[in-house]
């Protein structure tokens, strides 16, 4: 296992980023398997969900921002899944809202 810390003193990290694509447990609530041991030198976090399994419809929210000097509001976007291209139809959905905070209506 590599020592990202060790990665980027090597390189500074004015000059430095790294992308890291990870995923979620068995139990979508509790969020990343593994994520105590990121969220301490992560910058950001995108999180990409499909609204059932196998849709081309993608909810990207952004759980972590620290160096934007705003939010960025949660998206429901478009996969191509040929060429991997995103676009944007709209915001996130009821389901997924309710799904990621927990709540009921």
């Amino acid at each position: 296992m590599v020592n990202l810390d060790n990665i980027i003193e090597a390189y500074g990290d004015d000059f430095l980023s790294i992308v890291l694509v990870h995923h979620i447990g068995k139990d979508a609530t509790k969020g990343m398997r593994g994520s105590v041991l990121l969220e301490g030198w992560v910058d950001s976090a995108i999180e990409l969900r499909t609204e059932t399994e196998g849709s081309n419809i993608v909810n990207v929210r952004f759980p972590l921002l620290r160096l934007a000097e705003e939010d960025i509001p949660d998206l429901v976007m478009k996969v191509n899944r040929s060429n991997l291209v995103f676009t944007r139809i709209g915001q996130k959905s009821r389901e997924y809202e309710e799904e990621t905070n927990g709540s009921q209506t």
